[in-house]
């Protein structure tokens, strides 16, 4: 029976996130911002793996074309002195015919580096403007809760006013109730009462719009986010270690 395969890095990632403690954070109001941030952190990351491929590979170009250039140069050299084909020279023309397919694969290796390069560029491009979706759906969505909540707060302080209004008419002398022209006292409590009503519907409605628009952030715009977020990071560094892997898989093949 083959032995199991050992956890990977990215299985291992996957499971810490099913735990209630990391559960529990992923809900709580600053994870987007520590997802954000981790997900730069890996963005930054694939972009420095993207440099140093595209550095690999002019620095495996460069060296393939010396050793093709000096390969040609050497058999240029013995053509024109007409050396004779001896043991010598036998052995010197498959040196030089082993480094001639040498270049071959080498080529074929800083072709395969300059894909991996294009690849992690498109992608961290890609996935940045994801980032940046996401986060300005973040920032648009808590704008748009505290300025429910400053709506409310504000038709509050409007109702509380109307309502030390009418009980300051209430409780004052009948005869200096009327203090607006051509309105009675009763007129003009009721007048306030019906203000005081009005507002108190005005202000239970910005509540209930302030509740329903902080319930849905909570509900189904963080959850939907983070789940992004922590996808796109899982994503990104599974990509990134194939990648890593690549290079050494080529390499290794390449050395040998």
């Amino acid at each position: 029976m083959a032995p199991a395969n050992p956890a990977t890095p990215q299985t291992e990632s996957a499971k810490l996130l099913e735990q209630e403690s990391v559960k529990s954070f992923l809900n709580s109001d600053g994870s987007l911002d520590v997802l954000l941030a981790r997900l730069k952190q890996s963005i930054n990351t694939g972009d420095e793996i993207a440099k140093y491929v595209k550095k690999r590979a002019m620095i495996e170009d460069e060296h393939y074309g010396q050793l093709k250039k000096s390969a040609m140069n050497i058999r240029a050299t013995y053509k024109n002195k007409n050396v004779k084909h001896d043991v010598f020279s036998n052995k010197l023309d498959q040196v030089i015919e082993f480094d001639e397919k040498l270049y071959g694969v080498g080529s074929s290796y800083v072709k395969a580096l300059n894909v991996m390069n294009e690849e992690l560029v498109s992608l961290v491009g890609t996935v940045s403007r994801t980032r940046k979706s996401i986060k300005e759906e973040c920032k648009r969505k808590e704008r748009d809760c505290a300025d429910s909540v400053a709506l409310a707060e504000k038709a509050k302080q409007k109702y509380y006013h109307l309502c030390d209004d009418l009980e300051k008419i209430k409780s004052s002398d009948p005869q200096k109730k009327s203090f607006l022209k051509n309105k009675t006292a009763e007129q003009q409590e009721d007048e306030l009462q019906r203000k005081v009503d009005l507002a108190d519907q005005d202000y239970r409605s910005k509540v209930n719009a302030c509740k329903k628009l902080r319930d849905e952030m909570l509900m189904i715009h963080r959850p939907t986010n983070t789940k992004k977020l922590m996808n796109l990071i899982l994503e990104n560094g599974h990509c990134y270690e194939c990648s890593v892997a690549e290079v050494l898989r080529r390499g290794s093949k390449h050395l040998i």
